[in-house]
């Protein structure tokens, strides 16, 4: 199972974290995986690329796969279109999960 958990600081999101394994169908074929990983990524690219902020990024080898962790510098968190794309990638993966529950959980943390 996916783990997406957005960390919380002052009503503000300051990271995504994302642990774990779909495992929804065959490599190359779960869909829960490849929406998953779509949303994030598109997000991560989408500050640095449209908002010019770099994210600090954590993430394991990309044939294992299974962590992903993304943040941003402080002058980034507070800005109102980072936390736009945040929320933007909260409600995706709430989508997924409202669809794939067995698959992915969303969690929020302090």
């Amino acid at each position: 199972m996916i783990q997406a958990t957005f960390s919380y600081q002052d009503d503000l999101i300051t990271s995504i974290e994302v642990v774990g394994h779909a495992e929804s169908g065959p490599y190359g074929y779960d869909i829960v995986c490849s929406a998953v990983t779509a949303l994030v990524f598109a997000t991560i690219n989408s500050m640095e690329a449209l908002l010019a902020y770099k994210p600090i990024i954590d993430q394991a080898d990309p044939e294992e796969g299974g962590y992903f962790y993304a943040t941003l510098e402080q002058e980034a968190l507070d800005d109102e279109q980072v936390q736009l794309l945040f929320n933007h990638l909260k409600q995706g993966l709430e989508s997924i999960e409202e669809q794939y529950g067995e698959f992915i959980q969303v969690n929020n943390r302090a």
